[in-house]
């Protein structure tokens, strides 16, 4: 409702008409653009229980030569001043993101700027893509055949990447373990050694981490704490 610019035509007004006539346990935002992410949203965030503490934003890169030629509407700068105000205002806020390597002219100096964002931002939870030409989009009609990146050039940069990321998830993931925290149980987890599939506020389903229970009774929809053992990337 934001282009009626009227009362309520905002994500936080949304949320909180969310908040006061549902009794939804768990309220998550998911593919939030950056140009959306303000104050009101950060507080509510931040007092409200029931909206998970976790933001999905997909950056897609953090060269500024990258995000103009992206036309994504925002710089380097202004994303890491988000980002940090995000972590200093949302406590435990988990922060996912979504990458794109391989952009029409990407250079080496463009991966470095991105890869230097990621270990200083340290997301919780990070994918990326390869680029690939898609007919009718901006991005094939506007840059010529020798703009584009080779595809083992792409995966070199993505394994460059994820390696860091999954360092960066190693250590968020091991800092829980002896912590007791909430889960919703997710499944049974048939044909394994457990005995169900959970996860926690900051994951969401499919793409995110998943929380392993050896033992315990539980229904699949319900909550419960759980002690953390163990932790992989």
């Amino acid at each position: 409702g934001r282009e009626k610019n009227g009362p309520g035509s905002n994500l936080p007004e949304l949320l909180k008409g969310l908040l006061s006539e549902t009794d939804l346990p768990w309220i998550r935002m998911m593919y939030a653009y950056p140009a959306f992410i303000n104050d009101d949203l950060m507080d509510l965030m931040a007092n409200e229980p029931r909206i998970c503490s976790y933001l999905d934003m997909p950056i897609q890169h953090a060269s500024n030569n990258m995000l103009k030629k992206m036309r994504r509407g925002h710089t380097q700068e202004s994303l890491r001043k988000l980002l940090l105000s995000l972590r200093d205002n949302v406590p435990g806020i988990a922060l996912r993101t979504t990458l794109l390597l391989g952009f029409p002219s990407e250079t080496n100096e463009d991966v470095d700027i991105l890869h230097d964002l990621i270990e200083e931002i340290k997301f919780d939870r990070l994918g990326c893509f390869p680029y690939s030409d898609e007919e009718g989009t901006h991005a094939a009609e506007a840059f010529p055949v020798e703009d584009l990146i080779e595809e083992d050039v792409i995966q070199d940069r993505i394994s460059r990447i994820m390696n860091t990321q999954a360092a960066i998830s190693l250590d968020r993931n091991e800092s829980l373990i002896g912590e007791e925290i909430e889960v919703l149980i997710d499944s049974e987890a048939e044909g394994s050694d457990y005995h169900f599939y959970a996860r926690t506020q900051w994951d969401a389903p499919e793409v995110d981490n998943r929380v392993c229970i050896l033992e315990g009774d539980a229904t699949p929809g319900e909550f419960r704490k759980v002690k953390i053992l163990s932790a992989s990337e």
